[in-house]
């Protein structure tokens, strides 16, 4: 079996499947190999990390480059040299452009963090994500609101739909409703430390 994916890419792909998906796309020797090596990683990590004198700063680099890696799949792309300059520069001097977008990206993981530590993975997570990094004030998208990703650089593809999130009335609030209920009762048979690749 495969995972459906949307046969047209420049129109909305309201039929994105529900969770929980088939248990034949993630049971895979190769998923669970790679299961086995990160939780390795983490916890050779957690052994030499108090070594370090100030674990702060492999934390905010750790949460820099996440921030940099997802901000790319909506092409926003900036340097490694120009992110740490604007990080460690004084705030009064407001980094710009896409290196601004990437900061606000690594606030939200953080304020993230923050809400799951007082209140429950819910609608308002996703609103105060979205409204630290975009900077904007409304909350969940207009449904007649048309938005596409596509692909960056300047290669042949550039510029091509790559992606059409859903659209329309109820939709996106389904879709939501269906990832949070998911989250809240997952009954799967996979190490917790998965979910994340889900969601």
């Amino acid at each position: 079996m495969t995972y459906v994916i949307n046969p047209d890419r420049t129109k909305p792909w309201n039929d994105l499947p529900e969770l929980p998906i088939d248990k034949i796309l993630y049971e895979d020797i190769d998923i669970y190999k790679q299961l086995g090596d990160s939780k390795a990683a983490l916890a050779r990590l957690q052994g030499r990390s108090i070594a370090i004198p100030n674990q702060a700063m492999l934390i905010n680099s750790i949460s820099l480059q996440e921030a940099k890696a997802s901000s790319a799949i909506e092409n926003i792309f900036t340097t490694d040299d120009e992110l740490y300059k604007a990080y460690s520069e004084n705030p009064a001097s407001e980094p710009q452009g896409p290196t601004k977008e990437i900061l606000n990206y690594r606030k939200a993981l953080w304020i993230g963090y923050d809400h799951l530590k007082q209140h429950t993975f819910d609608e308002n997570y996703f609103i105060k994500m979205y409204r630290t990094v975009s900077q904007f004030s409304d909350g969940i998208r207009n449904p007649i609101a048309q938005v596409y990703i596509k692909e960056g650089g300047s290669g042949p593809n550039a510029g091509t739909v790559f992606y059409t999130p859903p659209r329309g009335k109820g939709i996106i609030e389904a879709k939501l409703h269906n990832l949070l209920e998911w989250n809240c009762n997952n009954k799967m048979d996979i190490q917790l430390s998965c979910n994340i690749f889900f969601i």
